[in-house]
C-alpha cells in the first residue's frame, strides 16, 4: 500500500492509526491525499481542454489566412484583397474597391480616394495621374506600375459600395467636424483646419479653396503634419468629396 506523507515530513502507512512522530489521525492524511491528487488531475484536465482547440486554432489560421472554403469543383478560393501576382495587372478605372486593394501600396483608405477620383473627375487619363494624389510617393508609385494600366483613358466605371458610403458629396458650407472626417486623410486637426477657414471667410466659394485652408498649416509651423505632401497635392486629394452649393453635391 503506498505511503503518506504526514504534515511533519515523516512517510508513514495508511494501516497505522496514528503518526508516530506527531500523533496526526492517518486516515485524514490518506483523505488530503486523495483530495490534493483529485485536485491537480482536474486541473491538468482543464488545462489540456482549454490548450488543444488553442492550438489548432492557431495552426489552422496561420496556414489558411488568405483562404476560404474550397469551391464545387475542390479548387482553394482565396480572398479578393490578396495582392496581385507579377504578371497580373489592373485597369485603375474599372476596378472595384476590392480589387484595388491588390495593388502593392494601395490600402483601403487610398482605394477611397482613388474611387473619389473616379466618381468626381472621370478617369485617370494615364497611369501616371496617380502620382498626383497624396499619399502615393515616386517609390510606391514604382511598386504599383508593373500592375496597372489606364485602359484607354476614357472608360471609367465607379463601385457601388463607393456610393452606399458616400451618396452625395459633402457640403463644404455646412459639414461638422464629424462629417469631414469621414473623408479619408481628413483627420480632426484637417477637419479643423476647414472648419476655421470657413469661420474666418464666412463660407467657401469654391472646392479650390481648401488649398488656402491647408496653407494655414505653414503659418502655425505645423508642416511636417502634411506626411510628405503639400497643402496643394493634399487639397487635389480630398477635393472631389467634396461641394460647396446645395445643387451641386451630387455625383456627376
Amino acid at each position: 500500500m503506498k505511503k503518506v506523507i504526514c504534515v511533519c515530513g515523516q512517510r508513514i502507512s495508511p494501516r497505522i492509526a496514528y503518526c508516530p512522530s506527531c500523533g496526526v489521525l492517518t486516515q485524514d492524511l490518506a483523505r488530503q491525499s486523495v483530495a490534493r491528487t483529485r485536485w491537480w488531475m482536474w486541473l491538468s484536465l482543464a488545462f489540456i481542454g482549454a490548450a488543444v482547440p488553442a492550438a489548432i486554432f492557431i495552426r489552422t489560421g496561420r496556414s489558411n489566412t488568405n483562404a476560404v472554403p474550397a469551391g464545387p469543383s475542390g479548387e482553394l478560393l482565396f480572398k479578393k484583397n490578396i495582392r496581385l501576382q507579377p504578371g497580373e495587372m489592373l485597369n485603375i478605372n474599372t476596378a472595384t474597391l476590392d480589387e484595388l486593394k491588390r495593388v502593392p501600396h494601395v490600402n483601403r483608405q487610398m482605394a477611397v480616394i482613388i474611387m473619389a477620383h473616379r466618381a468626381g473627375r472621370g478617369a485617370f487619363v494615364e497611369k501616371e495621374d496617380l502620382k498626383k494624389l497624396s499619399g502615393i510617393t515616386n517609390t510606391a508609385y514604382d511598386a504599383m506600375e508593373p500592375f496597372i494600366e489606364a485602359g484607354n483613358g476614357r472608360s471609367v466605371t465607379v463601385d457601388g459600395e463607393f456610393f452606399r458610403m458616400f451618396p452625395r458629396r459633402i457640403n463644404l458650407n455646412t459639414a461638422v467636424e464629424s462629417d469631414l472626417t469621414r473623408v479619408p486623410y481628413v483627420q480632426k486637426y484637417f477637419a479643423g483646419l476647414i472648419l476655421e477657414y470657413r469661420q474666418s471667410h464666412e463660407s467657401f466659394r469654391s472646392t479650390g479653396e481648401l488649398v488656402e485652408a491647408f496653407k494655414k498649416m505653414r503659418e502655425l509651423g505645423n508642416y511636417n503634419q502634411m506626411q510628405y505632401s503639400s497643402p496643394k497635392e493634399r487639397a487635389f486629394t480630398i477635393e472631389p468629396f467634396f461641394c460647396v452649393q446645395v445643387d451641386d453635391c451630387g455625383w456627376k
